[in-house]
């Protein structure tokens, strides 16, 4: 355990180094703000900026628990004008909320999809009008882990339908980008096996995938011109 500590520590370490000089040498770095799903984008070309377990839905309020949307706000006010923001949240609302809002409330649950995917957008588009000079791109959410109901979740769903959730939800949020020229990129199709599982040898636990991925999120994002 204590050697695993020294080589993470020595890793991250490593990191802060090669973006102290692409600083130096004016190379690019993208701000990657989100939930936990964004601690894994742990490479040089990335300054990582987790704000803890904040939902999609709630960026949308000025207040929550979390204070995500403050928090969010801070972080893009202390960084360069001009900077490229990378976005990650909307795992959360897919394994656990939107289910149990449309199952408590009795609301048909693609109304509940399309509701936090418009509240997340409207966020978004907030953002690009007060920094208009930022770049901001969004990932789609990854696929359902399987991790059982630890959070004692009213009305959780089965890995199944959170599959279907995250499936139609990353649709309406892509639809919601293209309309409004947000960059968005998604490698779920690189995750999962023919029948929907997820691929071990990405998996950090039972939600989380590892930084084993990022060669595809870099894939992503030369395609849309983000870097070279």
């Amino acid at each position: 355990m204590l050697s695993q500590k020294i080589i993470h520590g020595a890793k991250f370490f490593l990191i802060l180094v090669q973006q102290f000089f692409r600083k130096v040498f004016k190379k690019k770095i993208i701000t990657v703000i989100g939930d936990s799903h964004s601690l894994l984008f742990q490479n040089p070309l990335f300054k990582i900026k987790y704000i803890g377990p904040a939902t999609a839905f709630k960026l949308g309020y000025k207040d929550s628990t979390t204070q995500s949307r403050k928090k969010i706000i801070k972080i893009l006010n202390g960084i360069s004008p001009s900077s490229t923001v990378l976005l990650v949240f909307g795992e959360i609302d897919c394994r656990l909320h939107i289910y149990n809002v449309h199952r408590k409330k009795n609301i048909p649950l693609d109304k509940v999809i399309s509701s936090t995917v418009e509240t997340y957008g409207d966020f978004i588009r907030y953002l690009m009008k007060k920094y208009p000079k930022m770049t901001f791109v969004v990932c789609a959410i990854f696929p359902q882990g399987e991790q059982d109901n630890v959070y004692n979740v009213e009305f959780y769903a089965t890995r199944e339908k959170r599959q279907e959730i995250t499936m139609k939800f990353n649709k309406k949020l892509r639809t919601t980008c293209d309309k409004s020229n947000i960059d968005f990129i998604d490698v779920w199709n690189r995750l999962v096996t023919s029948d929907g599982r997820r691929i071990k040898k990405y998996t950090f636990d039972e939600i989380h995938f590892n930084n084993n991925i990022l060669p595809f999120i870099l894939w992503e994002l030369k395609r849309i011109k983000i870097i070279d």
